[in-house]
Parts: C-alpha cells; structure tokens; sequence
C-alpha cells in the first residue's frame, strides 16, 4: 500500500483504479506471469488481503491509494 499512496502522490491525476491495477495486473505481466497472476480469476494464483475501511470512506479504491494502515490488514486465506 505504501507504493500506491507514493503512486498518488507522483501522479495526483490517475485514477485511483488505475494505480490498484499497475500494482497488480501490470505488476504481474512485466514479469511475465500474468497467466497465473495479477488479477482474481479462474485457475490463477492468489494472495488476498482484507482491508477494514472507516465508514466515512466513499470510495474505496481512493482510500487504497491513500495510504492503509499495516493495522486495517489481514491475510486471508486462498485454498
């Protein structure tokens, strides 16, 4: 989460959707493992987090970019 807030920062203008994906799908495909990784889909790999948000957040991938603290994180499970 610290990469997309510093993201934010550098680039005030990019949707916060864009930022959500360049961390992970486009992550993924420069490595050349966009087959199995990158997004949630059939037969791909997965590493999912939970992020508890405050009430007052309208918009949930803004509030991703924003900046999350290690404390609103938890791993769940993927099998």
């Amino acid at each position: 989460f610290s990469e997309m807030k510093e993201m934010r920062w550098l680039a005030p203008g990019l949707p916060a959707g864009r930022i959500i994906e360049s961390a992970t799908l486009v992550g993924a495909r420069a490595l050349g493992l966009d087959h199995r990784l990158g997004s949630l889909s059939p037969g791909k790999d997965a590493e999912i987090v939970a992020v508890s948000l405050p009430d007052q957040v309208a918009d949930v991938e803004e509030h991703l970019v924003s900046g999350v603290s290690v404390a609103a994180v938890s791993w769940a499970q993927s099998h």
